[in-house]
């Protein structure tokens, strides 16, 4: 700082929470190999620094940041986790080497936030394990080379969110959901590159990864082997909305049932409205479909999925009645029991007493809404036998 005498003495003219890292020895001294950050600092690392064997541990809202995670990197020997963290921190613009161990270890107590952005992780063998975060988000990452395995997630969270980039992995899945429970979970837009037999995405089965009221996304993804693309994850599993993932099987939900030549007489109390009734399937209707429904042998069609949808109902049927004059029945789709106005078809059977039909409708379902085909007779209650039946039901995207 200039006097005006052409002297002075230098100081530091970053702020006080800013540490500029030109070596190892701009960070705190290492105590048996660890180097304990300061709360609340954000420590920028310029150039390529080298921390040997020693492993970093964050503190309450720490940050790491590079301007270029090409020019700006960290590196260690260190076996272990070279960065720990127990608390809210930001990882930012930088390249790791790890090839020795993990790139972190977080175990946020449900309460702490990781960010890790537009870092490049040259080497490393694992990249490490997450137990417990209000929110992980990794965004715009790049892995270059993961040896034995990707990331695994652990314990009961709140929002876990990873998007962009790309991530390398040599003999482990790359993104392990575990144990972990989530109460929204979104991957998307990533590059996964697993070779032949290693999985991309591991979940557990049924949703588990998700709280009671929890919804997960894996959208617009490409990985690489789509044979290993994800474990774990089932078209049935309802919190679970998939779609864009080439090689991946979404989970579109969608049911189908039928009956042939076996079907049971559905009788009238009455003709025109207020008397309609479910078509009388019995034991006869079969489920041939079922994902995010289950399809009853009395032809209801539950929707079981927690997710708000709409679907498309096509229902086509052949049906008789006794002899006698022509009459008139019009067939619905029903929601709840509730008949679908705009759904009806009319049949008028003459006097060959036989003849198909079909209605559709759009129907927005939420869980446990039900779907039923309805029949009114219109001029007579002459009893109907549908002898032939199927009803499909898809959900529109």
């Amino acid at each position: 700082m200039a006097d005006g005498a052409a002297s002075g003495s230098f100081a530091q003219v970053s702020p006080s929470n800013k540490v500029m890292v030109h070596s190892a020895s701009d960070f705190p001294s290492a105590i048996a190999g660890i180097r304990t950050l300061t709360s609340n600092t954000a420590y920028h690392v310029v150039g390529d620094i080298s921390i040997g064997s020693d492993r970093l541990v964050m503190s309450a809202s720490t940050s790491l940041v590079g301007n270029n995670p090409l020019v700006d990197k960290l590196t260690t020997t260190n076996a272990g986790a070279m960065i720990t963290s127990a608390d809210d921190c930001l990882i930012t613009g930088l390249g790791f080497t790890c090839s020795s161990g993990d790139l972190i270890s977080f175990t946020g107590g449900g309460t702490k936030q990781l960010i890790i952005d537009n870092c490049r992780v040259i080497s490393c063998d694992t990249l490490g394990t997450v137990t417990t975060a209000a929110l992980c988000r990794m965004t715009k990452n790049t892995v270059v080379a993961c040896i034995t395995d990707g990331i695994t997630f652990a314990g009961t969270g709140g929002h876990l969110h990873i998007e962009g980039g790309a991530y390398d992995s040599t003999l482990g899945s790359v993104f392990d959901l575990g144990t972990s429970v989530w109460t929204t979970i979104h991957i998307f837009a990533v590059q996964i590159n697993n070779p032949a037999g290693v999985t991309g995405i591991t979940v557990a089965a049924s949703g588990a990864n998700l709280s009671s009221a929890g919804i997960g996304f894996i959208l617009d993804n490409h990985i690489e082997t789509v044979a290993t693309a994800t474990s774990g994850y089932s078209v049935g599993d309802l919190k679970w909305i998939v779609k864009g993932n080439p090689g991946v099987q979404n989970n579109t939900g969608q049911a189908q049932g039928s009956i042939e030549s076996s079907a049971l007489t559905t009788t009238f109390a009455g003709t025109g409205a207020g008397n309609d009734v479910a078509v009388n399937f019995g034991a006869a209707f079969v489920s041939d479909v079922a994902k995010k429904f289950t399809v009853s042998t009395a032809g209801v069609i539950t929707y079981t999925g927690v997710i708000p949808i709409s679907v498309y109902v096509d229902c086509t049927m052949f049906g008789s009645i006794a002899g006698g004059a022509a009459r008139q029945y019009n067939y619905y789709v029903a929601k709840g029991g509730t008949i679908i106005e705009s759904s009806v078809s009319k049949r008028e059977y003459d006097g060959t007493n036989v003849g198909a039909n079909s209605c559709t409708s759009v129907v927005d379902l939420v869980t446990s809404d039900t779907i039923t085909l309805r029949v009114r007779a219109e001029t007579a209650t002459t009893a109907l036998t549908v002898n032939t039946c199927s009803i499909t039901v898809t959900e529109v995207q």
